[in-house]
């Protein structure tokens, strides 16, 4: 049920189309080195039907950069293609879901937590969480969708940090910017979270 965004965010991947484009320009640049095996292909007259797009078709996209004319340039351009690729994917994700906005980046005291907690969290920020009545409802109408604590409705992600019985200054931003914190005031692991 989460979002491809969600998933791709999490794990910091490109998506597969702007995954395989980039590569490509990057071969195509890599091209232009002297002695490359397809620098033969790169004036090449287009073929006389458009039946399936080659490694040519991206020519467009290596206007910005310099020529490549060693290694080093090489570098520079690879690297400029890498930047336009991913800073274009960050921008047309959707919303998060449960901040309605984009979501910040996750902060690096998330990695000193067991990968059972960082799974938990992962979960929690997507909104589909087995801990979250909202979700389990969905699994099973016969799961009420209200709050084990408060027995209001519904019992999703903003409630955990919202309910009356259980207080918290914590927000749903923080299970981006206070990981530890947030996982000790969920409980997501039997063993105590490290400080």
């Amino acid at each position: 049920m989460s979002c491809p965004d969600h998933l791709h965010q999490e794990c910091k991947v490109l998506p597969l189309q702007p995954h395989t484009q980039l590569i490509t320009t990057q071969y195509l640049l890599a091209s232009h080195l002297p002695g490359h095996p397809g620098q033969k292909h790169l004036d090449r007259p287009p073929p006389p039907r458009n039946m399936k797009k080659t490694a040519l078709h991206y020519k467009d996209d290596l206007r910005h950069i310099a020529p490549v004319i060693d290694k080093p340039s090489l570098k520079k351009g690879l690297k400029t293609l890498h930047t336009s690729a991913v800073n274009k994917v960050k921008n047309s994700y959707k919303n998060n879901r449960i901040l309605n906005a984009k979501p910040p980046e996750i902060h690096p005291e998330e990695k000193t937590l067991p990968r059972k907690v960082r799974c938990s969290l992962s979960q929690f920020r997507s909104g589909f969480s087995r801990k979250v009545n909202s979700y389990m409802n969905r699994l099973d109408p016969d799961t009420p969708n209200i709050c084990p604590s408060c027995n209001l409705n519904p019992h999703d992600v903003p409630h955990l940090f919202n309910c009356p019985q259980n207080p918290t200054n914590l927000t749903t931003r923080d299970l981006w910017k206070k990981p530890k914190e947030v996982a000790r005031f969920l409980q997501l692991d039997g063993n105590p979270v490290p400080d």
